[in-house]
Order: C-alpha cells, then structure tokens, then sequence
C-alpha cells in the first residue's frame, strides 16, 4: 500500500517536497543546459575546439543540479526494505541523492581542472605556473568530496536498531543512543517530513564526525537525537515511520 493510500501522521501535511521553486529550477537549469550544448554544437561546426571541453563541464553541472532536487524527496512506493544482521535491524538511505551530490561537487571542478591543464607553463617558461597552481586546487578541493567517498569517509547513511540502542550512520558523522536515554519517537514537519527518535537531555549520547569540518555534508542535531529524514531514505515514508515508531515503542516498553 503507498503512502498516499495510507494516513499520514497528524504532524505531516504532506509528504511532497517538489513545488514550483523545483520545476521553476529544472527549467531553468534545462535551458543552460540547452545553451551550452547549442555553443558547443556551433563552436564544433566552425572548427573552433578550445573551449569545447569548458561548455561541456558546465553542462554536465547545470544538469546535475536539479537531479539533486528530484532524487532527494520522501518516497510513496509501498515499500519498506529492513535488513537483518547479526548487529540488529537495518534501514538504509537510498543512494541516488548521495550519488547526485558527488557529481555535482565532481562537475564543479572540471572546468577548474580543463584550466590548470591549460595554463601549464611551457618548457622553459614559468608564466602559466601560477594559473595551473591555482586551478589545480580549486580542482582538488571540489573532487576531495568524491576522494572522500572513495575512501569510505562520505557514504550513504543508514539507521541500525541493536539490542543497546539505535546506531545512525549519516553521510559524514555517527551517533548512538542507547535505550535507557531514548525518550520517545514522534512524527515532525520542517519543510519535509521526518521521523525524531528523542533523546533526554542527559542522554549517553555518542557521536563523532567523520571528516574535517570542511567536508561535513550534513550536521549532527544540537540536541540528542537521530533524524530520519525521509527525503534522503530509499523506503516508503508511511511505512517507514510506522516501522520506526513501533521499533522504539517496543523497545520501550519490553
């Protein structure tokens, strides 16, 4: 059954994040899109290739942008895909918004990069160093995101319930919350619809990023807690949230 056939939570208006400023964007980003393959297309036909490579980087940005914004939103397809494992229960993210974020930060750096190999200096000639140096770590500080992932740093989150507590890996910190400093779980609505595993405020709360500050993609809460935010998960929101508020009703209450 999809979450349309299903009762929203009270706190839910809705479970739809795709409004105009998204179409409205798509559009836009479309059109740049249109425009910078028409000025490769007619650069090509009169044989001037130089800046073919930059027209084509920034296409590939301007297309990656919206593709963010259409992958990151709540899901209604009736399905809800937990793991088991030997550690507990498993609900992951889904991967498509991960994967557009690093083409886009990907994507940034190419023209940085088509630069810093155009600037290289000649035999004999430092003129170009500065330009090459320059661009060249603009390059490197946009791909050190998809570096990062390669590493096992950034990856897609998931939510783990063990017999100790709930374990949240997101896409660049970790935290636990053990039971006996959970709260409650409730249904809330910031702009999106979400799922809040309450901790108190004394709770045993442990979290640690796992990246530099720079590279931090999202942000642990201020308080504890551990967001399911279901514009990043890959299963149905309803199902989801029912799934998440008996999982900690249950722990609660045995």
């Amino acid at each position: 059954m999809r979450s349309s056939e299903r009762k929203l939570p009270p706190e839910w208006p809705t479970i739809r994040t795709r409004g105009l400023r998204l179409y409205a964007g798509t559009a836009f980003f479309a059109f740049a899109v249109f425009v910078c393959l028409f000025v490769t297309a007619g650069a090509a036909m009169s044989g001037d290739y130089s800046g073919i490579k930059y027209t084509l980087a920034f296409a590939l940005f301007f297309a990656t942008i919206p593709l963010y914004g259409w992958s990151a939103a709540p899901k209604s397809n009736g399905s809800l895909r937990v793991e088991d494992s030997d550690e507990g229960s498993i609900v992951r993210d889904a991967w498509q918004p991960f994967a557009a974020l690093l083409a886009m930060t990907f994507s940034m750096g190419l023209p940085f990069a088509f630069g810093a190999y155009d600037s290289l200096p000649h035999p004999y000639r430092w003129d170009g160093l500065g330009g090459t140096v320059f661009f060249g770590v603009v390059a490197l500080v946009f791909w050190s995101y998809p570096i990062a992932a390669a590493a096992g740093r950034l990856r897609p989150g998931s939510i783990t319930f063990t017999s100790d507590g709930v374990r949240q890996r997101g896409w660049s910190y970790e935290s636990f919350l053990p039971w006996e400093s959970i709260a409650g779980s409730t249904a809330a609505y910031n702009g999106y619809p979400s799922t809040l595993i309450i901790g108190y405020a004394n709770a045993q709360w442990e979290r640690t990023y796992t990246v530099g500050r720079f590279w931090r993609i999202d942000r642990l809460p201020p308080v504890p807690l551990v967001e399911v935010d279901h514009r990043r998960m890959r299963d149905d929101a309803v199902l989801l949230h029912e799934f998440v508020i008996r999982a900690v009703g249950e722990t609660s209450v045995g």
